[in-house]
Protein backbone atom coordinates (compact mmCIF):
# COMPACT_ATOMS: atom_id res chain seq x y z
CA UNK A 1 0.00 0.00 0.00
CA UNK A 2 1.30 3.40 -1.02
CA UNK A 3 2.09 6.41 1.09
CA UNK A 4 -1.13 8.19 -0.02
CA UNK A 5 -3.17 5.29 0.21
CA UNK A 6 -2.25 4.80 3.72
CA UNK A 7 -3.25 8.29 4.49
CA UNK A 8 -6.61 7.64 3.01
CA UNK A 9 -7.25 4.65 4.83
CA UNK A 10 -6.26 6.24 7.86
CA UNK A 11 -8.91 9.04 7.56
CA UNK A 12 -11.68 6.91 6.59
CA UNK A 13 -10.64 4.68 9.65
CA UNK A 14 -10.61 8.04 12.03
CA UNK A 15 -13.74 8.86 10.49
CA UNK A 16 -15.11 5.24 11.49
CA UNK A 17 -13.96 5.40 14.90
CA UNK A 18 -15.74 9.36 15.62
CA UNK A 19 -18.84 7.69 13.64
CA UNK A 20 -18.52 5.02 16.89
CA UNK A 21 -18.16 7.23 19.35
CA UNK A 22 -21.39 9.78 18.30
CA UNK A 23 -22.98 6.56 18.13
CA UNK A 24 -22.08 5.44 21.48
CA UNK A 25 -23.19 8.91 22.70
CA UNK A 26 -26.53 8.91 20.93
CA UNK A 27 -25.70 11.58 18.38
CA UNK A 28 -27.10 9.67 14.88
CA UNK A 29 -26.54 13.79 13.58
CA UNK A 30 -22.50 13.68 14.28
CA UNK A 31 -23.00 9.80 12.63
CA UNK A 32 -24.43 11.09 9.46
CA UNK A 33 -21.62 13.74 9.08
CA UNK A 34 -18.98 11.14 9.63
CA UNK A 35 -21.09 9.01 6.93
CA UNK A 36 -20.54 12.22 4.81
CA UNK A 37 -16.59 12.58 4.90
CA UNK A 38 -16.31 8.92 4.32
CA UNK A 39 -17.97 9.27 0.96
CA UNK A 40 -15.97 11.85 0.03
CA UNK A 41 -13.13 10.06 0.49
CA UNK A 42 -14.16 6.58 -0.93
CA UNK A 43 -17.43 6.64 -2.76
CA UNK A 44 -16.94 2.69 -4.03
CA UNK A 45 -16.64 1.90 -0.40
CA UNK A 46 -19.95 0.30 1.90
CA UNK A 47 -18.70 1.95 5.00
CA UNK A 48 -20.11 5.16 3.67
CA UNK A 49 -23.92 4.33 3.71
CA UNK A 50 -23.88 1.87 6.07
CA UNK A 51 -22.82 4.44 8.50
CA UNK A 52 -25.74 6.08 7.13
CA UNK A 53 -27.80 3.40 7.62
CA UNK A 54 -26.93 3.02 11.65
CA UNK A 55 -27.56 6.63 11.45
CA UNK A 56 -31.05 6.68 10.30
CA UNK A 57 -31.50 3.20 12.77
CA UNK A 58 -31.13 5.43 15.77
CA UNK A 59 -33.02 8.08 14.41
CA UNK A 60 -35.91 5.21 13.81
CA UNK A 61 -36.18 5.79 10.44
CA UNK A 62 -36.26 2.56 9.42
CA UNK A 63 -37.24 2.76 6.04
CA UNK A 64 -34.43 4.90 4.96
CA UNK A 65 -32.09 2.72 6.93
CA UNK A 66 -33.44 -0.11 5.17
CA UNK A 67 -32.50 1.27 1.81
CA UNK A 68 -29.37 2.53 2.91
CA UNK A 69 -28.31 -0.78 4.50
CA UNK A 70 -29.36 -2.70 1.24
CA UNK A 71 -27.13 -0.58 -1.13
CA UNK A 72 -24.03 -1.03 1.69
CA UNK A 73 -24.86 -4.75 1.69
CA UNK A 74 -24.96 -5.15 -2.04
CA UNK A 75 -21.98 -3.40 -2.55
CA UNK A 76 -20.03 -5.68 -0.22
CA UNK A 77 -22.16 -8.63 1.45
CA UNK A 78 -19.91 -9.49 3.93
CA UNK A 79 -20.18 -5.92 5.30
CA UNK A 80 -20.88 -6.69 9.39
CA UNK A 81 -22.18 -2.90 9.36
CA UNK A 82 -24.65 -3.10 7.20
CA UNK A 83 -25.86 -6.49 8.25
CA UNK A 84 -26.30 -5.23 11.66
CA UNK A 85 -28.14 -2.42 10.89
CA UNK A 86 -30.22 -5.02 9.16
CA UNK A 87 -30.45 -6.79 12.31
CA UNK A 88 -31.80 -3.61 14.01
CA UNK A 89 -34.45 -3.24 11.40
CA UNK A 90 -35.90 -6.38 11.85
CA UNK A 91 -35.74 -6.24 15.73
CA UNK A 92 -38.01 -3.30 15.34
CA UNK A 93 -40.30 -5.75 13.39
CA UNK A 94 -40.48 -8.29 15.74
CA UNK A 95 -38.92 -10.62 12.99
CA UNK A 96 -37.16 -12.36 15.56
CA UNK A 97 -35.79 -15.35 13.25
CA UNK A 98 -34.42 -12.58 10.64
CA UNK A 99 -32.95 -11.12 14.14
CA UNK A 100 -31.21 -14.02 14.83
CA UNK A 101 -29.70 -15.26 12.05
CA UNK A 102 -28.32 -11.71 11.05
CA UNK A 103 -26.80 -11.40 14.03
CA UNK A 104 -25.66 -14.56 15.07
CA UNK A 105 -23.94 -13.90 11.72
CA UNK A 106 -22.58 -10.56 12.63
CA UNK A 107 -20.74 -11.98 15.76
CA UNK A 108 -19.40 -15.06 14.48
CA UNK A 109 -17.95 -13.27 11.51
CA UNK A 110 -16.63 -10.50 13.63
CA UNK A 111 -14.71 -13.27 16.19
CA UNK A 112 -13.27 -14.39 13.20
CA UNK A 113 -11.97 -11.37 11.66
CA UNK A 114 -10.53 -10.39 14.73
CA UNK A 115 -8.57 -13.80 15.24
CA UNK A 116 -7.33 -13.61 10.96
CA UNK A 117 -6.06 -9.78 12.44
CA UNK A 118 -4.55 -11.04 15.31
CA UNK A 119 -3.10 -13.75 13.19
CA UNK A 120 -1.38 -11.24 10.69
CA UNK A 121 -0.50 -8.64 13.06
CA UNK A 122 1.74 -11.56 14.89
CA UNK A 123 3.27 -12.95 11.38
CA UNK A 124 3.95 -9.43 10.74
CA UNK A 125 6.02 -8.40 13.47
CA UNK A 126 7.85 -11.64 13.25
CA UNK A 127 8.86 -10.91 9.84
CA UNK A 128 9.91 -7.47 10.90
CA UNK A 129 11.98 -8.80 13.15
CA UNK A 130 14.22 -11.53 11.06
CA UNK A 131 13.88 -9.33 7.89
CA UNK A 132 17.27 -8.41 6.43
CA UNK A 133 15.78 -4.53 5.89
CA UNK A 134 13.87 -3.87 8.42
CA UNK A 135 10.58 -1.29 7.86
CA UNK A 136 11.73 2.29 8.84
CA UNK A 137 10.09 2.96 12.33
CA UNK A 138 7.38 5.53 11.26
CA UNK A 139 6.36 3.49 8.62
CA UNK A 140 6.08 0.49 11.21
CA UNK A 141 4.27 2.69 14.01
CA UNK A 142 1.90 3.91 10.88
CA UNK A 143 0.83 0.24 10.13
CA UNK A 144 0.89 -0.67 13.39
CA UNK A 145 -1.93 1.99 14.58
CA UNK A 146 -3.83 1.38 11.37
CA UNK A 147 -4.35 -2.10 12.39
CA UNK A 148 -5.31 -1.21 16.15
CA UNK A 149 -8.01 1.43 14.92
CA UNK A 150 -9.40 -1.55 12.47
CA UNK A 151 -9.47 -4.00 15.86
CA UNK A 152 -11.49 -1.28 17.53
CA UNK A 153 -14.14 -0.80 14.86
CA UNK A 154 -14.69 -4.56 14.74
CA UNK A 155 -14.89 -4.42 18.68
CA UNK A 156 -17.59 -1.67 18.21
CA UNK A 157 -18.91 -3.41 15.82
CA UNK A 158 -18.51 -6.78 17.87
CA UNK A 159 -19.92 -4.81 21.13
CA UNK A 160 -23.27 -3.47 19.50
CA UNK A 161 -24.47 -6.95 17.88
CA UNK A 162 -23.83 -8.55 21.29
CA UNK A 163 -26.20 -6.50 23.00
CA UNK A 164 -28.73 -6.41 20.52
CA UNK A 165 -28.19 -10.33 20.10
CA UNK A 166 -28.51 -10.94 24.15
CA UNK A 167 -32.22 -9.35 23.68
CA UNK A 168 -33.30 -11.60 20.74
CA UNK A 169 -32.09 -15.03 22.44
CA UNK A 170 -33.82 -14.13 25.32
CA UNK A 171 -37.05 -13.48 23.21
CA UNK A 172 -36.29 -16.89 21.91
CA UNK A 173 -36.09 -18.53 25.29
CA UNK A 174 -32.56 -18.98 25.63
CA UNK A 175 -31.82 -17.11 28.26
CA UNK A 176 -27.97 -18.80 28.79
CA UNK A 177 -27.13 -17.74 25.15
CA UNK A 178 -28.17 -14.42 26.34
CA UNK A 179 -26.19 -14.12 29.35
CA UNK A 180 -23.05 -15.36 27.72
CA UNK A 181 -23.73 -12.70 24.91
CA UNK A 182 -24.00 -9.67 28.15
CA UNK A 183 -21.06 -11.14 29.90
CA UNK A 184 -18.88 -10.74 26.42
CA UNK A 185 -20.61 -7.52 25.81
CA UNK A 186 -19.47 -6.65 29.40
CA UNK A 187 -15.94 -7.23 28.61
CA UNK A 188 -15.92 -4.57 25.48
CA UNK A 189 -17.36 -2.08 27.31
CA UNK A 190 -14.95 1.21 27.10
CA UNK A 191 -16.41 2.93 29.85
CA UNK A 192 -16.86 0.93 33.86
CA UNK A 193 -20.23 1.73 34.27
CA UNK A 194 -20.96 0.88 31.15
CA UNK A 195 -19.13 -2.81 31.92
CA UNK A 196 -21.36 -2.66 35.12
CA UNK A 197 -24.44 -2.24 33.75
CA UNK A 198 -24.14 -5.31 30.94
CA UNK A 199 -22.57 -7.40 33.74
CA UNK A 200 -25.55 -6.93 35.96
CA UNK A 201 -27.99 -7.78 33.08
CA UNK A 202 -25.40 -10.88 32.87
CA UNK A 203 -26.26 -11.60 36.86
CA UNK A 204 -30.22 -10.81 35.98
CA UNK A 205 -30.29 -14.08 33.54
CA UNK A 206 -28.29 -16.29 35.16
CA UNK A 207 -31.11 -16.32 37.69
CA UNK A 208 -32.96 -18.62 35.47
CA UNK A 209 -30.62 -21.25 35.66
CA UNK A 210 -30.14 -23.37 39.02
CA UNK A 211 -26.55 -21.82 40.37
CA UNK A 212 -25.01 -23.25 43.15
CA UNK A 213 -24.76 -20.30 46.37
CA UNK A 214 -20.42 -20.42 46.31
CA UNK A 215 -20.64 -19.80 42.45
CA UNK A 216 -23.63 -17.37 42.90
CA UNK A 217 -21.40 -15.17 45.58
CA UNK A 218 -18.47 -15.01 43.07
CA UNK A 219 -20.50 -14.34 40.27
CA UNK A 220 -21.39 -11.38 42.93
CA UNK A 221 -17.92 -10.80 43.94
CA UNK A 222 -16.79 -9.68 40.27
CA UNK A 223 -19.62 -7.35 39.85
CA UNK A 224 -18.16 -5.39 42.85
CA UNK A 225 -14.72 -4.99 41.49
CA UNK A 226 -16.65 -2.80 38.93
CA UNK A 227 -18.21 -0.79 41.32
CA UNK A 228 -15.21 -0.15 43.75
CA UNK A 229 -13.45 3.07 44.08
CA UNK A 230 -17.16 4.66 43.43
CA UNK A 231 -17.28 7.89 45.41
CA UNK A 232 -20.58 9.56 46.31
CA UNK A 233 -21.94 12.98 46.07
CA UNK A 234 -22.06 13.55 49.73
CA UNK A 235 -23.70 16.63 51.68
CA UNK A 236 -22.47 16.48 55.24
CA UNK A 237 -23.78 20.09 55.69
CA UNK A 238 -26.99 18.68 55.62
CA UNK A 239 -28.90 19.38 59.24
CA UNK A 240 -29.56 15.62 60.83
CA UNK A 241 -32.91 15.95 62.74
CA UNK A 242 -35.00 12.69 64.54
CA UNK A 243 -37.95 14.20 63.19
CA UNK A 244 -36.74 14.73 59.56
CA UNK A 245 -38.30 12.89 56.95
CA UNK A 246 -36.27 9.87 55.13
CA UNK A 247 -36.17 10.83 51.56
CA UNK A 248 -36.58 7.63 49.62
CA UNK A 249 -35.76 7.85 45.49
CA UNK A 250 -36.10 5.11 42.94
CA UNK A 251 -35.02 5.08 39.43
CA UNK A 252 -36.02 2.99 36.48
CA UNK A 253 -36.69 3.13 32.59
CA UNK A 254 -39.68 0.81 33.46
CA UNK A 255 -42.45 3.15 35.41
CA UNK A 256 -44.30 2.45 32.12
CA UNK A 257 -46.40 -0.63 30.62
CA UNK A 258 -43.98 -2.97 32.43
CA UNK A 259 -43.46 -5.77 35.33
CA UNK A 260 -41.81 -3.10 37.55
CA UNK A 261 -44.34 -0.93 36.98
CA UNK A 262 -46.80 -3.21 38.80
CA UNK A 263 -44.30 -3.76 41.80
CA UNK A 264 -43.59 -0.69 42.73
CA UNK A 265 -47.36 0.21 42.95
CA UNK A 266 -47.53 -0.62 46.97
CA UNK A 267 -44.24 1.42 47.30
CA UNK A 268 -46.01 4.81 46.05
CA UNK A 269 -49.11 4.28 47.39
CA UNK A 270 -48.45 2.71 50.87
CA UNK A 271 -45.73 4.68 52.17
CA UNK A 272 -46.31 6.88 55.88
CA UNK A 273 -46.63 10.27 54.57
CA UNK A 274 -45.51 12.07 57.70
CA UNK A 275 -42.23 10.43 57.81
CA UNK A 276 -40.92 9.32 54.03
CA UNK A 277 -40.68 11.49 51.11
CA UNK A 278 -40.24 9.56 47.60
CA UNK A 279 -38.71 10.83 44.59
CA UNK A 280 -39.08 9.01 41.34
CA UNK A 281 -36.31 9.15 38.00
CA UNK A 282 -37.47 8.15 35.29
CA UNK A 283 -35.45 7.10 32.42
CA UNK A 284 -37.26 6.06 30.07
CA UNK A 285 -40.34 6.33 28.00
CA UNK A 286 -43.84 7.61 29.28
CA UNK A 287 -47.59 5.73 28.66
CA UNK A 288 -50.37 5.74 30.07
CA UNK A 289 -49.06 3.82 33.07
CA UNK A 290 -46.41 6.47 34.01
CA UNK A 291 -49.52 9.02 34.05
CA UNK A 292 -51.23 6.86 36.46
CA UNK A 293 -47.98 6.55 38.78
CA UNK A 294 -47.19 10.06 38.78
CA UNK A 295 -50.75 10.27 40.46
CA UNK A 296 -49.29 9.15 44.32
CA UNK A 297 -48.13 11.40 46.32
CA UNK A 298 -44.47 11.39 44.93
CA UNK A 299 -42.51 13.86 43.66
CA UNK A 300 -41.78 13.08 39.55
CA UNK A 301 -38.10 13.55 38.11
CA UNK A 302 -38.06 12.82 34.18
CA UNK A 303 -34.45 12.38 33.55
CA UNK A 304 -34.61 11.01 30.20
CA UNK A 305 -31.82 11.65 27.99
CA UNK A 306 -30.04 13.31 30.40
CA UNK A 307 -26.40 12.71 31.84
CA UNK A 308 -25.05 10.36 34.62
CA UNK A 309 -23.59 13.34 36.46
CA UNK A 310 -26.58 15.71 35.25
CA UNK A 311 -29.01 12.91 36.93
CA UNK A 312 -26.95 12.64 40.43
CA UNK A 313 -26.40 16.47 40.69
CA UNK A 314 -30.26 16.87 40.69
CA UNK A 315 -30.84 14.02 43.07
CA UNK A 316 -28.33 15.93 45.28
CA UNK A 317 -30.40 18.98 45.02
CA UNK A 318 -33.30 17.35 46.82
CA UNK A 319 -31.34 16.86 49.93
CA UNK A 320 -31.20 13.75 50.42
CA UNK A 321 -28.27 11.78 52.38
CA UNK A 322 -26.86 8.70 53.91
CA UNK A 323 -24.14 6.52 55.61
CA UNK A 324 -26.31 3.29 55.41
CA UNK A 325 -23.21 0.74 55.32
CA UNK A 326 -23.93 -2.47 52.92
CA UNK A 327 -22.49 -5.66 53.72
CA UNK A 328 -22.44 -7.87 50.32
CA UNK A 329 -23.93 -10.82 50.23
CA UNK A 330 -24.19 -12.22 47.11
CA UNK A 331 -26.59 -11.12 43.62
CA UNK A 332 -29.59 -12.50 45.41
CA UNK A 333 -29.17 -11.21 49.46
CA UNK A 334 -27.56 -9.01 51.32
CA UNK A 335 -27.85 -7.40 55.04
CA UNK A 336 -27.21 -3.71 56.36
CA UNK A 337 -26.52 -2.07 59.60
CA UNK A 338 -28.85 -0.62 60.36
CA UNK A 339 -27.68 1.05 63.34
CA UNK A 340 -26.13 4.16 61.42
CA UNK A 341 -27.48 7.49 61.06
CA UNK A 342 -29.07 6.34 57.30
CA UNK A 343 -31.25 8.97 55.41
CA UNK A 344 -31.42 7.65 51.58
CA UNK A 345 -32.33 4.41 49.96
CA UNK A 346 -31.94 4.40 45.97
CA UNK A 347 -33.98 1.52 44.72
CA UNK A 348 -33.68 0.77 40.81
CA UNK A 349 -34.34 -1.80 38.10
CA UNK A 350 -31.04 -4.03 36.74
CA UNK A 351 -32.36 -2.13 33.19
CA UNK A 352 -31.19 1.46 34.99
CA UNK A 353 -28.64 2.87 33.52
CA UNK A 354 -25.46 1.78 35.67
CA UNK A 355 -23.37 5.16 35.38
CA UNK A 356 -26.14 7.19 37.17
CA UNK A 357 -25.95 4.62 40.33
CA UNK A 358 -21.96 5.05 39.65
CA UNK A 359 -22.29 8.82 40.08
CA UNK A 360 -24.68 8.73 42.85
CA UNK A 361 -23.97 5.79 45.21
CA UNK A 362 -21.62 4.22 47.29
CA UNK A 363 -22.64 0.57 46.29
CA UNK A 364 -25.54 -1.48 44.98
CA UNK A 365 -26.10 -5.11 44.11
CA UNK A 366 -28.50 -6.98 42.25
CA UNK A 367 -31.65 -8.40 43.88
CA UNK A 368 -33.45 -10.63 41.19
CA UNK A 369 -34.83 -8.30 39.37
CA UNK A 370 -33.68 -4.80 41.92
CA UNK A 371 -30.66 -3.00 42.27
CA UNK A 372 -30.47 -1.88 45.29
CA UNK A 373 -28.25 1.43 45.64
CA UNK A 374 -27.47 3.44 48.90
CA UNK A 375 -27.01 7.11 48.35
Amino acid sequence: MGSWERIGMDEKLNWLMLAGKFAMDGDPRGMRACAREIFELDQASADGPAVMAEAALYSASLEEAESLAHDAYSMEPKNLRARLVLGGIAAHRFELGEELSLLRGVVEDAHKQLKHMEELQNDQRLRMHFARNPMPAEQERAVRKQAELQAKILRYLLYRALGWLADAEYLAGRPDRAAGNLLEASSLAETRERQAELYSKHLFLRNYRELAPQASLELAEKYQQLIEGIHPYRQEKTKQAPDKKLRIGYISPDFRQHAVANFVVPFFRDFDLDHFSVYCYSTGQADQVTERLRRFHIAWRDVRGRSAGAVALDSANSKMRSSMPLEWKNDRTFSMDMTSNSSRIFLASTAMTAAIANQTTAAFVTISSIVLGLI
